[in-house]
Protein backbone atom coordinates (compact mmCIF):
# COMPACT_ATOMS: atom_id res chain seq x y z
CA UNK A 1 0.00 0.00 0.00
CA UNK A 2 1.55 3.62 -0.74
CA UNK A 3 0.96 6.71 1.15
CA UNK A 4 0.18 9.84 -0.62
CA UNK A 5 0.35 13.52 0.44
CA UNK A 6 -3.33 14.86 1.20
CA UNK A 7 -4.42 18.40 1.20
CA UNK A 8 -4.39 20.51 4.48
CA UNK A 9 -7.70 21.36 5.54
CA UNK A 10 -7.75 24.27 8.46
CA UNK A 11 -10.94 24.77 10.60
CA UNK A 12 -11.21 27.86 11.60
CA UNK A 13 -14.04 28.41 14.30
CA UNK A 14 -14.00 32.60 15.81
CA UNK A 15 -15.90 31.56 18.58
CA UNK A 16 -13.51 28.89 19.92
CA UNK A 17 -9.76 29.76 21.59
CA UNK A 18 -7.85 27.86 18.97
CA UNK A 19 -7.37 26.73 15.94
CA UNK A 20 -7.28 22.90 14.95
CA UNK A 21 -4.88 21.78 12.42
CA UNK A 22 -2.83 19.46 10.36
CA UNK A 23 0.70 19.72 10.05
CA UNK A 24 2.90 18.12 7.39
CA UNK A 25 6.83 18.84 6.95
CA UNK A 26 9.38 18.25 4.42
CA UNK A 27 11.89 16.09 5.92
CA UNK A 28 14.61 17.96 4.25
CA UNK A 29 13.89 20.64 5.53
CA UNK A 30 13.82 19.40 9.08
CA UNK A 31 11.52 19.37 11.88
CA UNK A 32 9.54 22.50 12.61
CA UNK A 33 8.26 22.64 16.06
CA UNK A 34 6.23 25.52 17.48
CA UNK A 35 6.30 24.80 21.09
CA UNK A 36 10.57 24.24 21.06
CA UNK A 37 10.92 27.42 18.79
CA UNK A 38 11.57 30.60 20.29
CA UNK A 39 9.55 33.71 18.42
CA UNK A 40 11.22 36.12 16.18
CA UNK A 41 10.15 39.49 15.76
CA UNK A 42 11.70 41.74 13.32
CA UNK A 43 10.36 44.94 13.79
CA UNK A 44 13.56 47.65 12.31
CA UNK A 45 15.56 46.81 9.32
CA UNK A 46 19.32 46.64 8.86
CA UNK A 47 21.58 45.45 6.47
CA UNK A 48 21.27 41.52 7.92
CA UNK A 49 17.35 42.16 7.82
CA UNK A 50 17.37 43.32 4.76
CA UNK A 51 20.01 40.29 3.13
CA UNK A 52 17.12 37.90 4.84
CA UNK A 53 14.21 39.82 3.29
CA UNK A 54 15.45 38.97 0.11
CA UNK A 55 15.44 35.26 0.43
CA UNK A 56 11.92 35.07 1.35
CA UNK A 57 9.07 33.21 -0.86
CA UNK A 58 5.44 34.71 -1.10
CA UNK A 59 2.88 31.68 -0.37
CA UNK A 60 -0.28 31.41 0.34
CA UNK A 61 -1.09 31.10 3.93
CA UNK A 62 -0.97 27.95 5.57
CA UNK A 63 -1.43 26.50 9.03
CA UNK A 64 1.42 27.14 10.48
CA UNK A 65 1.04 30.89 9.52
CA UNK A 66 -2.03 30.96 11.83
CA UNK A 67 0.17 30.40 15.00
CA UNK A 68 1.89 34.19 14.07
CA UNK A 69 -1.40 35.90 14.33
CA UNK A 70 -3.94 36.16 17.09
CA UNK A 71 -6.90 33.64 16.76
CA UNK A 72 -9.40 36.55 15.46
CA UNK A 73 -6.92 38.00 13.05
CA UNK A 74 -6.51 34.41 11.56
CA UNK A 75 -9.06 35.17 8.30
CA UNK A 76 -7.24 38.80 7.31
CA UNK A 77 -4.05 36.15 6.15
CA UNK A 78 -5.99 35.91 3.40
CA UNK A 79 -6.62 39.97 2.77
CA UNK A 80 -5.02 41.78 0.26
CA UNK A 81 -2.72 44.48 0.25
CA UNK A 82 -4.35 47.77 -0.03
CA UNK A 83 -1.68 47.82 -2.72
CA UNK A 84 -2.89 45.02 -4.07
CA UNK A 85 -6.81 44.99 -3.99
CA UNK A 86 -8.08 49.19 -3.07
CA UNK A 87 -11.04 46.83 -1.90
CA UNK A 88 -9.49 44.89 0.29
CA UNK A 89 -11.23 43.96 3.90
CA UNK A 90 -7.79 45.65 5.25
CA UNK A 91 -7.90 48.36 3.43
CA UNK A 92 -8.38 51.95 6.03
CA UNK A 93 -9.59 55.13 3.94
CA UNK A 94 -8.55 54.67 0.70
CA UNK A 95 -4.85 54.42 1.07
CA UNK A 96 -4.35 52.96 4.97
CA UNK A 97 -3.60 49.38 5.55
CA UNK A 98 -3.44 46.39 8.19
CA UNK A 99 -2.56 43.72 6.05
CA UNK A 100 -0.70 40.63 6.46
CA UNK A 101 1.46 38.86 4.14
CA UNK A 102 2.87 35.15 4.25
CA UNK A 103 6.39 34.03 3.36
CA UNK A 104 8.22 30.89 3.73
CA UNK A 105 12.01 30.98 4.81
CA UNK A 106 13.50 28.44 2.42
CA UNK A 107 16.44 28.36 4.20
CA UNK A 108 14.87 26.99 7.18
CA UNK A 109 11.50 25.84 5.73
CA UNK A 110 9.88 28.66 8.94
CA UNK A 111 6.97 30.36 8.15
CA UNK A 112 6.97 33.98 8.14
CA UNK A 113 4.04 36.72 8.45
CA UNK A 114 4.57 40.12 7.51
CA UNK A 115 2.18 42.40 9.34
CA UNK A 116 1.76 45.72 7.17
CA UNK A 117 0.62 48.79 9.09
CA UNK A 118 -0.22 52.14 7.08
CA UNK A 119 -1.85 54.85 7.99
CA UNK A 120 -2.33 58.83 6.77
CA UNK A 121 -2.01 60.67 10.12
CA UNK A 122 -1.25 63.96 9.44
CA UNK A 123 2.29 64.89 9.46
CA UNK A 124 4.75 66.18 12.64
CA UNK A 125 6.23 63.31 13.66
CA UNK A 126 8.67 62.52 10.30
CA UNK A 127 11.82 62.28 11.81
CA UNK A 128 10.82 61.14 15.16
CA UNK A 129 9.02 58.22 14.45
CA UNK A 130 11.32 55.80 12.20
CA UNK A 131 8.95 54.06 9.76
CA UNK A 132 6.91 57.45 9.39
CA UNK A 133 7.38 58.67 5.68
CA UNK A 134 8.51 62.15 4.34
CA UNK A 135 4.69 63.43 4.86
CA UNK A 136 4.35 62.09 8.07
CA UNK A 137 2.28 58.84 6.71
CA UNK A 138 3.01 56.14 9.44
CA UNK A 139 3.48 52.88 6.67
CA UNK A 140 5.72 49.93 8.59
CA UNK A 141 6.00 46.17 7.88
CA UNK A 142 7.03 43.73 11.07
CA UNK A 143 8.04 40.20 10.51
CA UNK A 144 7.13 37.37 12.43
CA UNK A 145 8.78 34.00 12.50
CA UNK A 146 10.04 31.11 14.34
CA UNK A 147 14.30 30.44 14.94
CA UNK A 148 15.46 27.54 13.97
CA UNK A 149 16.86 24.93 16.39
CA UNK A 150 19.71 24.65 14.90
CA UNK A 151 21.64 25.22 11.20
CA UNK A 152 20.98 22.36 8.64
CA UNK A 153 22.67 19.41 8.59
CA UNK A 154 25.97 19.41 7.21
CA UNK A 155 26.48 23.16 7.77
CA UNK A 156 28.35 25.21 10.93
CA UNK A 157 28.87 28.50 12.05
CA UNK A 158 31.66 30.37 10.74
CA UNK A 159 30.33 33.32 12.20
CA UNK A 160 27.86 34.83 14.75
CA UNK A 161 26.08 38.18 14.46
CA UNK A 162 25.23 41.09 16.87
CA UNK A 163 23.29 43.47 14.95
CA UNK A 164 22.30 46.39 16.93
CA UNK A 165 20.20 47.91 14.49
CA UNK A 166 17.39 45.82 14.77
CA UNK A 167 18.34 44.11 17.84
CA UNK A 168 19.16 40.32 16.83
CA UNK A 169 21.41 38.42 16.75
CA UNK A 170 22.61 35.59 13.44
CA UNK A 171 24.52 32.92 12.42
CA UNK A 172 26.37 32.85 9.54
CA UNK A 173 26.89 29.37 7.96
CA UNK A 174 30.06 27.94 6.05
CA UNK A 175 28.33 28.09 2.97
CA UNK A 176 27.69 31.70 3.60
CA UNK A 177 23.76 31.11 4.75
CA UNK A 178 22.50 33.60 7.04
CA UNK A 179 20.11 32.37 9.93
CA UNK A 180 17.97 33.87 12.96
CA UNK A 181 19.81 32.60 15.76
CA UNK A 182 19.01 29.47 17.25
CA UNK A 183 17.11 29.96 20.33
CA UNK A 184 14.72 27.53 22.47
CA UNK A 185 10.97 29.07 23.63
CA UNK A 186 11.40 30.71 27.19
CA UNK A 187 15.09 30.77 27.18
CA UNK A 188 16.30 34.10 24.97
CA UNK A 189 19.36 35.35 23.78
CA UNK A 190 20.33 39.27 25.25
CA UNK A 191 23.05 41.54 25.95
CA UNK A 192 20.62 42.66 28.94
CA UNK A 193 19.89 41.06 31.85
CA UNK A 194 21.51 38.14 33.43
CA UNK A 195 19.25 35.19 32.13
CA UNK A 196 19.81 36.39 28.36
CA UNK A 197 23.68 36.79 28.62
CA UNK A 198 23.29 33.61 30.35
CA UNK A 199 21.60 31.70 27.72
CA UNK A 200 23.86 33.62 24.79
CA UNK A 201 27.29 32.96 26.65
CA UNK A 202 26.22 29.11 27.02
CA UNK A 203 25.83 29.19 23.66
CA UNK A 204 29.07 30.64 22.28
CA UNK A 205 30.88 28.13 24.62
CA UNK A 206 29.16 25.43 22.78
CA UNK A 207 29.92 27.02 19.41
CA UNK A 208 33.50 27.32 20.23
CA UNK A 209 33.80 23.95 22.06
CA UNK A 210 32.57 21.54 18.92
CA UNK A 211 34.46 23.92 16.80
CA UNK A 212 31.13 25.35 15.12
CA UNK A 213 29.46 21.89 14.34
CA UNK A 214 26.93 21.66 17.20
CA UNK A 215 24.79 24.29 16.55
CA UNK A 216 21.54 22.54 17.70
CA UNK A 217 19.80 23.94 20.92
CA UNK A 218 16.91 22.09 21.95
CA UNK A 219 18.61 19.18 23.95
CA UNK A 220 19.87 19.95 27.24
CA UNK A 221 23.19 18.69 27.82
CA UNK A 222 26.16 18.66 30.42
CA UNK A 223 28.40 21.51 28.97
CA UNK A 224 31.93 22.88 30.09
CA UNK A 225 31.50 25.62 32.58
CA UNK A 226 31.31 29.25 30.45
CA UNK A 227 34.61 30.84 29.93
CA UNK A 228 35.07 33.99 32.30
CA UNK A 229 36.08 35.72 28.60
CA UNK A 230 32.87 35.14 27.26
CA UNK A 231 31.02 36.69 30.16
CA UNK A 232 33.51 39.77 30.37
CA UNK A 233 32.91 40.39 26.78
CA UNK A 234 29.22 40.11 26.59
CA UNK A 235 29.05 42.33 29.69
CA UNK A 236 31.30 44.73 28.15
CA UNK A 237 30.54 48.03 26.03
CA UNK A 238 32.23 46.33 23.30
CA UNK A 239 29.56 43.82 22.53
CA UNK A 240 27.10 46.55 22.55
CA UNK A 241 27.99 47.29 18.61
CA UNK A 242 27.09 45.61 15.08
CA UNK A 243 29.72 43.26 14.42
CA UNK A 244 30.65 39.42 12.93
CA UNK A 245 32.61 37.49 15.20
CA UNK A 246 34.35 34.92 13.54
CA UNK A 247 34.81 31.26 15.15
CA UNK A 248 38.32 32.28 16.17
CA UNK A 249 36.83 35.27 17.66
CA UNK A 250 34.35 32.77 19.25
CA UNK A 251 37.20 30.28 20.22
CA UNK A 252 39.75 32.94 21.48
CA UNK A 253 36.88 34.72 23.93
CA UNK A 254 36.55 31.20 25.37
CA UNK A 255 40.02 30.41 25.79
Amino acid sequence: MTESQHDLTLTYDPNKTWTHFLLYTEPERGIIGASLNATVVIERSSPYVQEWEQRLQRCAPNPLHTTMVDNDKIPALWHACVDEDVASPAAIAGSGCTCYRSFTDPATGMPVVSEHYRTCSGPGLAGIVPWKTDDGQIDRWTHRTYAPLGLREGESCASLIIDRRSGLFWLRSDRGTLYPLPELNGRGHSLEGASGRGALADYIQQLADSDGHDTFIAVPRRRTPTAPGIEAFLGSQEARRTQELTLADLKNLAA
